[in-house]
């Protein structure tokens, strides 16, 4: 993964962050 992009970045890193919540709140 090309980590050129910061902001491209950040927002995949949200989206796990995201998901890895969600799975915390559902377990």
């Amino acid at each position: 993964m090309p980590n050129t992009d910061p902001g491209h970045s950040a927002s995949i890193f949200a989206a796990i962050r995201g998901i890895q919540v969600a799975l915390g709140a559902t377990v």
